[in-house]
Formats: C-alpha cells, structure tokens, sequence
C-alpha cells in the first residue's frame, strides 16, 4: 500500500517528459553513498533510519537511511594509508565506502573509526595549514562529547581525513559492506546513483542526528518500518521500503554483512510505469515491469499455424523496438504505426526469423519510420534487407536508456532463428520456437528438430518470468512450457518410432496412425514435424530410409 501523494513529483515529471517528446536527454546521476547501520536488540535486528526536514526540496519528511553524495576529497588516495578495508573493497567502490562512513558520521554522529588502542600501527599524519589542530588522540569510545567536538570541526571546514589523522584514528571500511546500488529512475531531474553498505553498529554507540537536514532518528525493526508505511504515516522512498523488505526476515545485520561482503552487486534501475493506483516505480525482473513498455498489436492473418495472428510487439517506453512487424497488410501496418507512442525515438524493427507472417512488413515499416531492420545475416539475405544491422549470438539492442534486448541464436524452427531476451523484465520474444498455445511446426529442410531440442534444452537454463510468442498469449511459466515442449516431441518421437513398427513406411501413412485425420493445413504442419523427427532419427542410426521416401526400423 501507498499513500495517495507518495510519487506525485515523479507523475509530474513523467508528464513533462512525455509532453515534451522526451527530447531532454536524462540527467546524469550524481554519485552518492548511504549506510544501513544494524544492531540486536530483544525483538530482532533494528535499522537506523533518520527523517529528513519537510522544507526539503528533495525526499522531504521522509525516513531515510544516512547518506548523501560524494565529496572529491573521498577519492584521495591517502584514504588508503588512513583506513582499514580499502583494498578488499576495490579502486571502484572504496570511495563510496568512505563516504558512507563520511555521511553516517556527518548525520548521525557515528563513526567506524579505530584509534590507536584499536589498530597497530598509527597512520601518518597529514601536513595542515588549518589552526587549532585537534588533540592527538581521541578516547577509543569515541562518547558524545568528542563525537560533538569533531562534527563542529566539520562544520568549521576541516576535512574528514585530516580530522581523524589528527586523531590519531583509521577509518574503518572493513565494518562496512556493499549491499544494493540504485539508480534513479531516467525521466526524474534529480538523479543519484547510489551505493548502500550494510554496517553493524558499533558497540556503545550513541546516535545524534537531530541537526542540519534532519530532525529525528530511530531505531526500528525492517518489518515494523513496513508496517508504519503502509497505514500512511511513515513516508519513505520507493528504494528503502524495498530494502527493508529484503531485511525483513534476516536475523542479524552482522551475519547479513558477512555474506554479502565481496558479493558483485548490480545496479537497479526502477523504471516510472502507469497502473491503475497511478505512476509508481517498479523494479527490473517484476510483471509490473512492462506495464506501459509493452503493446501487443494482433496481425490479420489468423489460421490453423498462425492462431489468432501474428504478435508484433511494441517494446520500450521512451525509445521503442518493433518486434516481428507480421504481413506486410496495409491495415497491419498503420495499426503498428498507431501503436507506437508520439514523441518517442524508434531504435529499428527486429525480426526473429524470415518467415513472411513475422517479416514480410520489416522493410516497408523500417521505410516508414526511416530506421534499421535488426535481423540475422541469413534472415537479412532471404529478405533482400537494404538497411539491415546484423545481428549474432550476444548482439545487443540498447533502448529506454539502460534496458536491452540480447539476441540469442535458436535455430530449430528456421536456421535463422533469433530470440530476443528483454534483461531487465527477464522476458524472451521467442517468434516461432514456441506457442501461446499448441506446438511450433519444425519442416525441414529450413526447420531442423535436433537443434530445436537443443534449443530448447539452452532455454530451459535461463531464469525467465514470461514468453511472448510469435502466435498466442504470453507463457506465464516459461520453465514448465519448455518441460511440456520437449516432453511432447520426446513423446512424438516414440509415436512415430512405434508407427514404424506398425507397418506404416511413408509419412503420410505414419501421420495417419499418429495424428487421425486432419484437415489439410494442419495435415502439412503435421508431416512436416513427422518429416523432421525422421530426419534426426535417421542422422542417429535408429531409422533407415530410401529414396522413394519409404522408412523403417533399423
């Protein structure tokens, strides 16, 4: 649940966007850094989160995790002399290791420091022409007063690294692990990428965070959080009410840390879709995800192999992808051009296999939209494509600044087979690999039934959460409809293999004690498959066959 107002300013904007063509290009996103400080109390792990002013232009009122934006200066390379961590880390992320150390001792008076009871070696000290250097040693507890003493320092424009040289202390960026990065959404005029670290508090540690930008804390179990937000009366941002749903079952910051120290962590980028409850941001990998990226518009060509038509998909939101433009109908063809939203810069036309019903329209929509067709070479030579951009196994579309569609080469159906797997909905357009409904037809010579298993068995391994066929709906349990597909032509085979032994010797015969009577477009589909079962058959030595098309057991 949500409150009403929660993604108004993000609504707006998307509104702007739109109405403008999305002609600005995105903001960059400003590099920033937060901490998600932890500790064990009676109830459960608690999370520190702190509340912002209401006066703020930027996530005003909200509780949020300490943190904020990097400093130059969390990029010296001294850093490495005067912390513990930095390596483990790495070049890339160890500035943003410091600046969450930076940002949570700056709000919230904590600082993950060791002084010279804590560490071997003191660090050298740095020159500083600034007066009134600090005491050459702090107490190791680091307690409110000197905490107090050090932040005025701050505040009087020292910097952090030469207030804890002079204290004699090592940042410690060993206390603190990379657990999430987030990118804001692209439409937005404020825009962070950022860096949450995970961190156990230090053992007596005392917060004080009611100053500046803020003016409270508290320390609150994940689901509690949750909860709160739900009612309506505990306004958060869209990341952290995310994270707190991953931490609401962990049983300690401590052991979260430990396993997610030196985990790769990729970055998100949550995308603004239209629901019905209004603009809201939704995660990559969600069916929420293609919500307003996605139109689905139904070729005139329905029949026995093509069901209810062709799909051609409209993909992306401010940049956007044909797939499989379908027969080269006039009607079709305005029908996709009404599809497309105003405003938006089309990336090119893909098609996933040269057959007429998925690619007859490719070069006449391609003209009219004044892009490239994206196809594979063999595809490209059938059609006779001028303006064609090849396409390989990995080939790359970029669209929506940041999502992709990756090619995939899966032959079976045709030799110039291509899927196209959206990464970030975890999405593949399979075209003819396989059906909203029924099974796909395999005819040799172009169609080849050992590579289709093969293919199949290479998409059963990936982690999809939906297919969008060629013909039918959409496969909402990719895993279990790929099962069923090899199931089915592992079944057929053994069918024909039995037909075989019958005494049936020529296909139309053996798809007579198969199948039963068909009417005729189905009866070619049928023999066809028959056709191309035989012919692996053959290559593996378990059938004979002759030049009068007559086959039989070996």
């Amino acid at each position: 649940m949500r409150r009403p107002d929660e993604f108004e300013m993000e609504a707006r904007e998307l509104e702007r966007a739109e109405r403008e063509g999305f002609r600005r290009p995105p903001v960059e996103p400003r590099p920033a850094a937060a901490v998600i400080l932890g500790r064990d109390s009676g109830r459960g792990p608690e999370v520190l989160l702190v509340r912002r002013r209401t006066d703020l232009l930027f996530a005003g009122g909200a509780y949020v995790f300490p943190g904020g934006t990097l400093d130059p200066e969390d990029s010296d390379p001294l850093w490495r002399e005067h912390s513990i961590g930095w390596e483990a880390h790495g070049a890339d992320v160890a500035p943003f290791a410091v600046a969450a150390c930076r940002e949570l001792f700056e709000e919230a008076g904590v600082l993950l420091a060791l002084g010279p009871g804590g560490s071997s070696a003191r660090p050298p000290p740095l020159p500083s022409s600034l007066p009134s250097p600090l005491p050459p040693s702090l107490p190791p507890s680091l307690r409110p007063p000197a905490v107090r003493q050090m932040r005025a320092a701050l505040g009087r424009g020292r910097s952090f690294l030469e207030l804890l040289s002079g204290a004699g202390l090592r940042l410690d960026l060993s206390r603190v692990a990379l657990f999430s990065r987030w990118i804001t959404p692209v439409p937005l005029s404020r825009r962070y990428d950022a860096r949450f670290f995970l961190a156990a508090a230090p053992e007596g540690a005392e917060v004080l965070a009611e100053s500046g930008e803020l003016v409270e804390h508290i320390w609150i179990r994940p689901g509690e959080a949750l909860d709160r937000y739900g009612s309506g009366a505990f306004p958060m941002l869209f990341p952290t009410v995310t994270m707190l749903g991953w931490l609401r079952d962990c049983r300690s910051i401590r052991e979260l840390a430990e396993r997610a120290r030196g985990k790769e962590v990729a970055p998100i980028l949550p995308r603004l879709r239209r629901t019905a409850s209004g603009v809201i941001p939704v995660l990559p990998g969600t069916r929420e995800y293609v919500q307003g990226a996605l139109n689905v518009v139904r070729a005139p060509n329905p029949g026995p192999l093509t069901l209810d038509g062709t799909c051609t998909y409209v993909v992306g939101g401010r940049e956007v992808i044909v797939i499989d433009p379908g027969p080269a109908d006039p009607a079709h063809l305005e029908a996709i051009l009404r599809a497309i939203p105003s405003k938006v810069r089309v990336v090119g036309v893909a098609i996933t296999h040269a057959h007429a019903d998925h690619a007859e329209a490719a070069a006449p929509l391609a003209e009219r939209l004044n892009v490239d067709v994206f196809a594979s070479r063999d595809a490209g030579e059938k059609l006779g494509l001028g303006r064609v951009r090849t396409l390989e196994e990995g080939s790359t579309i970029e669209f929506d600044d940041g999502d992709a569609l990756i090619t995939l080469s899966t032959p079976g159906h045709s030799a110039d087979h291509l899927c196209f797997l959206w990464r970030e909905a975890e999405a593949l357009f399979c075209g003819d690999l396989i059906l909203g409904a029924g099974s796909a037809m395999i005819a040799p010579p172009d169609g080849e039934m050992a590579a289709y298993l093969d293919t199949l068995r290479r998409l059963r391994s990936l982690d999809l959460l939906v297919l969008y066929p060629g013909h039918g709906p959409p496969v909402e349990d990719p895993a279990a409809k790929i099962d069923e597909y090899v199931a089915h032509r592992l079944e057929r085979e053994a069918q024909i293999l039995d037909a075989l032994r019958a005494g049936a010797v020529t296909i139309p015969e053996i798809r007579e004690r198969v199948y039963g009577p068909l009417e005729r477009a189905l009866a070619y589909g049928a023999e066809a498959n028959i056709e191309a079962h035989l012919t692996k058959l053959l290559a593996e030595g378990r059938v004979a066959g002759s030049s009068a098309g007559r086959y039989s057991i070996v």
